[in-house]
């Protein structure tokens, strides 16, 4: 199925009625194709997102107190 971007907010059930059945939808804007929504690889899928860099400072003590952290890295910026 592909439809325009306007056409897509209209017919929202009808597009998401075409990926339940395993079809891809193509949405363009102005006749170019932009987005493609496909159905998800198995509704069991039971990857989760792992941001790289989550937690990346836990457990610094230099962060204990992060108001004044900020306040000393900002101060040479900020001195008058």
């Amino acid at each position: 199925m592909k439809l325009g971007a306007r056409d897509l907010r209209i017919k929202a059930a009808r597009v998401l009625a075409e990926v339940q059945r395993g079809r891809p939808v193509t949405i363009t804007y102005r006749n170019k194709a932009v987005a493609v929504i496909k159905p998800l690889r198995s509704r069991n899928d039971t990857r989760r997102f792992e941001p790289i860099g989550f937690g990346l400072w836990a457990g610094r003590r230099d962060l204990e107190d992060v108001a004044g952290w900020v306040r000393r890295i900002r101060r040479p910026r900020f001195a008058r």
